[in-house]
């Protein structure tokens, strides 16, 4: 993780920690502005959105150059600098894993926000637990984010709607994108 330190731009700085027996402290640069979910609930401009994008996709480059899936995109795990003009950070990589270059490597474990995971990162493309993934799984949370700011609500409310659009059960929300154009 210490090449992400090297790019104070785009993620939170880590600023130490400490550790206790039972408790691990981690200390974090501190954006009053907060994250992404204090700027849901009415539709972003799409200029704005296009903006936090680009920046969360240069991030994700730099993370998946060096192997790394964050696992658990979110919008309150973008943090906002500014809005005007727009600055966001990738932060919270308590679930983040670095994976070999070998191409034959896959992550296996199901973590992430459930709304925002992949089809692969919570199981449902297959009955086997050694079912893997890779670092592509932060792209689809990404365009679940995107669609919440544009929309400004949720691509999909329930770990079941994603099931069930996965397997074709339920079709994509496109009414929520609609007004968009």
């Amino acid at each position: 993780m210490a090449i992400l330190a090297k790019r104070p731009s785009l993620f939170v700085e880590f600023l130490g920690w400490l550790e206790e027996p039972e408790t691990l402290y981690i200390a974090m640069e501190y954006l009053e502005r907060g994250d992404l979910t204090k700027h849901i609930g009415t539709p972003l401009p799409q200029e704005t959105v296009k903006n936090i994008s680009q920046q969360v996709l240069e991030g994700l480059k730099v993370m998946h150059d060096q192997g790394i899936a964050h696992r658990d995109l979110k919008p309150a795990n973008i943090f906002v600098v500014s809005m005007s003009p727009v600055w966001v950070k990738l932060g919270d990589f308590g679930v983040s894993k670095r994976i070999e270059a070998q191409a034959t490597t896959t992550l296996h474990t199901q973590v992430s926000t459930r709304v925002y995971g992949a089809p692969e990162v919570l199981g449902l493309d297959s009955n086997s637990e050694t079912s893997g993934y890779t670092n592509s799984v932060d792209i689809w949370s990404l365009g679940c984010v995107i669609c919440e700011l544009l929309a400004g609500t949720k691509l999909f409310a329930s770990e079941g709607q994603v099931s069930r659009y996965f397997f074709g059960k339920w079709p994509f929300p496109q009414d929520k994108l609609k007004a968009l154009s």
